[in-house]
């Protein structure tokens, strides 16, 4: 029993431990399910908290917003709205509107349009955005909304109602009904002025246009020039022309006013108008287009060529007469260049010494005839306004200076003195035309020689006025002849008048000189003027304006290999659209050892100086023909100076053939050579080497290198010249004098070497066959004079001969070559180079021995 019992109690308490432990089980449940529901609960209300405060966030941001926000139900009932829309529909407080519709507050029909566009968004599911309808007010007022509604769905994605938001757009609706009146209003205006007026993109395409216009370019309506641009209404010509200063206009923001420019009628005939074109800049100041108005100016044309032939009908007399004489002038310059070619070659063929006194006679009086006829033709020139100055850097001391030693054999001659007196002051380099300068001087000079028998003749420059880059000179002829009587000086510069008739029978002359001259001086913005007293001398003046040119220096001559050096790879860009000069221009180039490329076109050229540039050789020069189709040389050079990744590149100009104003453009676009074609290989060699030898020593201030300047630069040689023909020496004389060349001319081979042992000469010009010691014989003695000293002295012969072999017999002689008669100047000159290559050296710019066009030239 007790066993059974103790089990029992055993049982029991296991019973009793199992219920503590479930006990506690329950007790931790409990415990925690209670902390559980706690934090539910706190959770709870921080999420009611946070609800309502973001119900109160959304209800006072849609009651503020100025839009108009609302939520209805199918019925079309309103849910929700916000304040806005409650002042707007007349209620209080937003509340009002709760459960009422749209007819609670505007007219049937205004609310059943409402209502009908509401049911079609729930119906359709399809929202309305930014629908522009009209309304009203609580007021009455008509007012102008922006409305959105999309539909509103439940859970179930059923639509249960709408929801909107609107905008009031009155004002900004007000705005474009007074814009479109004004717009109104101004295109009333444009399209009845008589004025052209229109607005273009930076294409040139037409964004608006004035009927006047639109009927002037052939269109019925300004509608059909919208988008087009003027080359669909004008010729190529005309349109690339408007096209090129407008694009020019946008580029520069530069406006243009008062262009008087060409233009076409809608039937093809020509017209003017005065344009003003100015840019058109958006919000950000950028230029996006330009605004242009155009008067037709036609009948105002008219009337000024109207005019102008009016004129012209009350000069034709005086034309008339300067036509006639330049007609006359040619007809009968034709025959004199046979006369004069026929006599050189009579002269050189055997005569008696009557036969050949007579031919010297006609030649001397047909050189008279030639002066007279280029008298002629120059006056002629100036009359018809045809003679134009070439302005050019030039040496205005040396000028003046070989102008003078024209007329030191005549003056000697005579016995008298010939004075060249520059005052210190003078400037070196000046901008002008030396040709026209020298034309005038000669003049002055020629008359004072002529009409002095004793004494002296005196040329004096004088610095006048400087101001800025500019100077006015004042030069001065000074004589001690037959001087003019105070009645006869204004005559003297009447045309075809003479102080005294009978001195156009003693001394010759046309009577033009002076007319030309004080022609030309105008021309030079100077006046000539004469002081003078019968019996004792006259004093001719005249100023003229020069511009100050660049410093001419004279830099240490660069020795033959020195020249080479200079041009040995340097990478040059030839720019020609023939093929021909292309091909000639690359090896010539080449064969100095220049590393050329070729380009047919500007855009051609273009990408070959942007590869060269990225591939990190980029071109040194870029010699470019100037005109070419599509875009010329002046393009080229513009695009090049405005990339300034390419502006370092030294650009030369090909020209076939000049225009007023190359020169200004030249120096515009920073050109550095303009050279005409065809152009000889010894000028093109001249001029690279200039350019590149002054290349980054005087940026910017180097001066245009042309056919003229490099002539101007060259130093002249000092030539002997032996020749027993008067006519001879005097034709030699006058070609190389005008070539630069100083030149001391004898009569035979004797008198030479007299003039050799007092003087220094570059080189000697001797003729083969001469009485008392020919020319074969005074080589000889030069020669066996120069074994004692080491020198050479260049000697050239001049011969009738043009036997086999005979060149070869002068090369035997000692000499260094031969020009045969008759002499063609050209032939002379290219013998003079060849003769004294061993002496020669080439000095950019100027310097001091003798230089050679041709030297090392391939």
């Amino acid at each position: 029993m007790k066993e059974s019992a103790d089990e029992e109690l055993q049982r029991v308490k296991r019973q009793l431990a199992a219920l503590q432990q479930l006990f506690d089980v329950y007790e931790r449940t409990s415990l925690e399910q209670a902390t559980r529901l706690e934090q539910l609960l706190q959770e709870h209300t921080r999420t009611e908290e946070a609800l309502a405060h973001e119900r109160n966030l959304l209800r006072t941001l849609i009651d503020n917003i100025p839009d108009y926000i609302y939520v209805k139900d199918a019925e079309g009932r309103f849910l929700i709205a916000n304040t806005a829309l409650a002042r707007r529909m007349g209620a209080a407080r937003a509340e009002e509107l709760l459960g009422r519709t749209d007819s609670d507050y505007y007219p049937r029909d205004v609310a059943a349009r409402y209502a009908e566009d509401e049911r079609e968004v729930m119906r359709s599911g399809l929202p309305v955005i930014n629908r522009e309808e009209s309304t009203q007010d609580a007021a009455g007022n008509t007012r102008w909304l922006l409305t959105t509604e999309v539909p509103l769905r439940d859970g179930q994605g059923n639509t249960v109602g709408l929801v909107g938001m609107g905008r009031d757009i009155t004002g900004r609706k007000q705005a474009e009904e007074s814009l479109a009146h004004e717009r109104h209003l101004l295109r009333t205006l444009i399209d009845h002025t008589p004025d052209f007026i229109y607005v273009k993109d930076t294409e040139s395409r037409f964004l608006l246009a004035n009927l006047p216009l639109a009927h002037l370019m052939g269109r019925a309506t300004d509608k059909e020039l919208l988008g087009r641009t003027d080359f669909d209404s004008y010729p190529e010509e005309l349109a690339g022309a408007y096209y090129k200063d407008e694009q020019a206009l946008m580029r520069s923001g530069q406006p243009l006013i008062n262009r008087e420019e060409p233009g076409r009628d809608a039937a093809g005939n020509p017209t003017w108008l005065l344009s003003t074109k100015v840019p058109l800049r958006d919000a950000e100041g950028k230029v996006a287009g330009l605004v242009g108005i155009g008067r037709d100016i036609t009948q105002r044309k008219q009337a000024e060529a109207d005019l102008i032939k009016a004129k012209e009908a009350a000069e034709a007399g005086n034309r008339a007469k300067s036509q006639f004489l330049a007609n006359m002038s040619h007809e009968i310059r034709t025959p004199m260049n046979g006369i004069l070619g026929m006599t050189d070659l009579v002269l050189d063929t055997a005569l008696t010494r009557e036969q050949r006194e007579y031919v010297e006679m006609v030649k001397v009086s047909a050189n008279s005839l030639l002066t007279v006829i280029n008298d002629i033709l120059d006056f002629s020139k100036i009359e018809a306004g045809k003679l134009d100055l070439d302005l050019i850097d030039f040496n205005l001391r040396d000028s003046l200076d070989e102008t003078a030693r024209a007329f030191a054999v005549e003056a000697h001659q005579k016995g008298l003195e010939l004075v060249c007196d520059v005052h210190p002051d003078v400037p070196v380099a000046v901008v002008g035309d030396p040709t026209r300068l020298r034309q005038v001087v000669t003049n002055l000079l020629s008359n004072a020689v002529k009409f002095t028998e004793r004494g002296e003749v005196v040329l004096r420059v004088e610095t006048e006025h400087r101001e800025g880059d500019g100077v006015l000179l004042h030069f001065v002829v000074r004589d001690t002849g037959i001087g003019i009587p105070p009645e006869k000086r204004e005559l003297i510069f009447e045309p075809f008048a003479q102080a005294d008739g009978s001195l156009t029978r003693r001394y010759g002359g046309t009577g033009l000189g002076l007319t030309i001259s004080a022609r030309l001086v105008e021309m030079m913005q100077g006046r000539l003027w004469v002081e003078s007293e019968a019996g004792r001398g006259s004093q001719f003046h005249f100023t003229a304006r020069f511009d100050l040119g660049k410093s001419i220096a004279r830099p240490l001559a660069l020795a033959p290999g020195a020249s080479e050096a200079l041009l040995r790879d340097v990478p040059v860009l030839v720019v020609d659209d023939n093929a021909t000069n292309r091909q000639i221009l690359g090896r010539t180039l080449a064969g100095w050892g220049m590393r050329p490329a070729l380009a047919d076109r500007v855009e051609a050229a273009l990408a070959a100086l942007r590869q060269a540039k990225a591939t990190g050789k980029p071109f040194t020069l870029v010699l470019t023909d100037c005109h070419m189709p599509e875009a010329d040389g002046f393009v080229l050079a513009d695009r090049i100076k405005r990339n300034p990744e390419l502006a370092e590149a030294t650009i030369m100009m090909l020209t076939s053939g000049g225009r007023p104003g190359d020169a200004e453009r030249c120096r515009q676009w920073g050109i550095a050579a303009y050279l005409t074609k065809p152009v000889r290989q010894p000028e093109l060699w001249e001029a690279v080497l200039s350019v590149l030898s002054r290349k980054g020593l005087e940026a910017g201030r180097s001066s245009l290198v042309t056919r003229h300047s490099l002539r101007e630069g060259r130093r002249g040689l000092r030539v002997l010249l032996a020749e027993d023909s008067a006519v001879n020496r005097t034709l030699v004389d006058r070609l190389l004098s005008k070539r630069g060349h100083t030149v001391l001319a004898v009569s035979n081979g004797r008198d030479a070497l007299a003039a050799l042992e007092t003087q220094t000469f570059d080189l000697l010009l001797i003729d083969v066959q001469m009485p008392d010691l020919d020319g074969f014989e005074a080589t000889a003695a030069i020669r066996e004079q120069e074994r004692a000293t080491g020198k050479r002295l260049p000697v050239l012969a001049l011969t009738g001969h043009a036997a086999p072999g005979y060149g070869e017999r002068c090369l035997a002689a000692g000499m260094d070559g031969y020009v045969s008669k008759p002499i063609h100047a050209q032939e002379l000159f290219d013998a003079l180079d060849r003769s004294v290559r061993s002496l020669s050296r080439y000095v950019p710019g100027g310097g001091t021995g003798p230089r050679l066009a041709e030297q090392n030239v391939k």
